[in-house]
């Protein structure tokens, strides 16, 4: 679920309110909008409109989506992340030593993006994309930010003991997910063992800020063929020491 906080400027808070009813909508009507977000006629209309004009949501067929203008500024938001600036030496280096694809990722909100991505040279590619946003209980970027959150936080991520199953191999209990977080605290890294999509493992490693707060991990995805068991060992402590460096550089 994202975020519909309140604030004392009302056209923001409702527009911020269609964009999130959008982002989880495969396009909806005036009224849908209106009726759904318990908003007022006339004020809707005019804010939609308004949006319309500036790009920030699009027209077609009746139905309202939202505009390329949130792309353009999602692309520049991005770029001017710094942390991904700092990061992308140490994924180039990354990912020429495994030969795998990497991603840096954060916590944005209630799930983890990926806010970069270096492609593998291998022939065979990971389908994912920056800006892709990842569950927080079958990803391994996921984990290693999960595992260092405060009890509190998670609680809020996720309020259900019940969690959704991707794979054969997902967790889907929260007792059990805590346990794998304090394996994960204790190791310094986590695994997704296929657990988000079949076929596709993966390693990541939290980057401290200078509370000692997992502020982004590293992460490295290949296929069984690429990240066999044998080099689990080899290629965590890599990703331990490339989390190392970028953690030195953001103090």
């Amino acid at each position: 679920m994202l975020s519909d906080s309140t604030t004392s400027v009302p056209a923001i808070d409702k527009t911020i309110r269609i964009c999130n009813y959008l982002f989880s909508s495969p396009g909806a009507t005036f009224s849908q909008i209106q009726q759904d977000l318990s908003l007022p006629k006339s004020s809707t209309s005019s804010l939609l409109n308004a949006l319309t004009v500036h790009h920030i949501l699009r027209q077609e067929k009746g139905r309202f989506y939202l505009g390329l203008k949130l792309y353009e500024w999602g692309n520049k938001s991005l770029e001017q992340f710094d942390i991904r600036n700092i990061a992308l030496p140490i994924l180039e280096r990354v990912r020429n030593e495994t030969g795998l694809t990497c991603h840096l990722g954060v916590l944005d909100e209630r799930s983890p993006v990926y806010i970069l991505k270096l492609e593998s040279n291998h022939p065979i590619g990971i389908r994912s994309w920056e800006g892709e946003k990842l569950p927080l209980h079958s990803s391994a970027v996921g984990k290693a930010l999960g595992a260092w959150l405060p009890e509190e936080k998670i609680d809020a991520l996720l309020p259900d003991e019940n969690l959704p199953r991707f794979t054969a191999t997902t967790i889907t209990r929260k007792s059990e997910l805590l346990a794998d977080f304090a394996r994960i605290r204790s190791k310094g890294w986590a695994y997704d063992n296929e657990e988000n999509c079949s076929g596709v493992f993966c390693i990541a490693a939290p980057v401290f800020d200078h509370k000692h707060h997992a502020i982004a991990a590293i992460s490295v995805c290949g296929i069984q063929l690429q990240l066999p068991e044998e080099r689990i060992a080899e290629i965590s402590a890599l990703i331990m020491s490339a989390c190392r460096d970028l953690s030195a550089r953001m103090l």
